[in-house]
């Protein structure tokens, strides 16, 4: 695998920190950026989903189109190998995945009335660098769209809606298998959207069986292993970031990344709780409540997979974690602009921001070895 230059690192950080500064006029009231700064936003973040040099899929994929190209083997789903026999450069074919999955995403962020530009804003700090890497983004994006017509209807077209709905999400598990865990927590979080305390309680009290029988049933099945994340493209890299995999050591490098990370994620669920237990949770609307409920469902089902601690499950532990990232914006939209649990807000928001920014920056550590 080709390894990173440091002026592919450089140009990550450089196309983040701009990004970062136009979107960052958004994260107070009246939560609204100019015309020209949306739109420089949105090309910023196309662009930075074409070139997420970051990240290992990249070059994982240019190999296997590259390959495809050959006349070689592809073990990707149908809709990408069609894809790949069609257009004639890979990054076209990134432009037609990550552009259909930017677009799917913002049509949701719409369609459920949050501020737009203040979504754009989470999105951009806190999602886009793990949005970027790796073709599950699709199959998330087709759930959160199709959450966004079951909850919020188009006028005078409810059955319409519904069936548009029920489409979008069904037909995510053709952009990744790992969407079947996605439609499970669609389903577990219509349970609790109506606010019963008692059926919080009796899924959290639930989900460790759940897990079990998951992490045993599906973890072959979803045929996990052929993830790309942790390739290892240099040795520097592996000993310090990665430590050693095989032997279950980590190197410091990617534990700061995971409490930043995947921490700020974890406290989702300290934040969906407290918002139950002293009834704020009834001042969102119901698009809000159904998509935080998805949320919530998505962190418990992935500390589940992470406890089980079976090799599988390990690889579907942060595959199901980042299916809350493309909605962890309208959750933050939604204590942001009711001023509810600023603490809990905070500390997701920047610690999120702070794991991209230091995962890019490394990067150039990568590229200078």
């Amino acid at each position: 695998m080709e390894g990173l230059t440091v002026a592919q690192a450089l140009f990550n950080l450089v196309l983040w920190g701009i990004l970062v500064l136009v979107v960052w006029p958004a994260r107070k009231s009246p939560f609204k950026l100019s015309k020209s700064r949306r739109l420089l936003a949105i090309a910023l973040i196309m662009i930075f989903c074409l070139f997420p040099y970051i990240m290992g899929d990249w070059w994982h994929y240019r190999e296997g189109f590259e390959e495809f190209k050959r006349g070689g083997y592809s073990s990707l789903e149908d809709f990408y190998n069609n894809l790949m026999s069609i257009v004639d450069s890979y990054i076209e074919f990134r432009f037609v995945v990550w552009g259909l999955a930017l677009t799917l995403l913002f049509i949701a962020y719409k369609r459920v009335k949050c501020p737009f530009d203040l979504a754009l804003f989470y999105f951009s700090v806190c999602s886009l660098q793990l949005f970027s890497y790796a073709r599950a983004s699709l199959a998330m994006s087709f759930i959160i769209c199709g959450l966004s017509f079951l909850t919020k209807p188009m006028k005078r077209a409810n059955l319409l809606s519904i069936l548009i709905g029920l489409a979008l999400i069904g037909c995510s598990v053709f952009f990744h298998r790992s969407a079947v865990l996605g439609i499970a927590c669609v389903l577990s979080s219509f349970l609790l959207v109506d606010n019963k305390r008692y059926k919080m309680i009796i899924l959290i009290i639930a989900f460790p069986l759940i897990v079990y029988l998951l992490g045993n049933v599906l973890g072959s099945v979803l045929n996990m292993e052929l993830d790309s994340e942790n390739n290892i493209t240099d040795i520097k890299r592996d000993s310090y970031l990665l430590g050693d995999r095989l032997r279950g050591a980590e190197g410091w490098g990617i534990r700061l990344q995971y409490i930043f990370v995947r921490g700020s994620i974890w406290l989702v669920i300290g934040a969906y709780i407290s918002l139950v237990v002293n009834g704020w949770y009834k001042s969102f609307t119901r698009s809000e409540k159904l998509i935080s409920s998805y949320i919530f469902c998505i962190v418990l089902l992935a500390i589940g997979f992470y406890i089980i601690q079976y090799y599988n499950t390990y690889i579907i532990y942060y595959r199901t974690l980042y299916f809350a990232l493309p909605a962890l914006p309208i959750f933050l939209v939604a204590l942001r602009t009711r001023n509810i649990l600023p603490k809990w807000h905070d500390i997701i928001l920047y610690g999120s921001m702070i794991g991209t920014a230091y995962t890019i920056i490394y990067t150039t550590y990568w590229g200078a070895a």
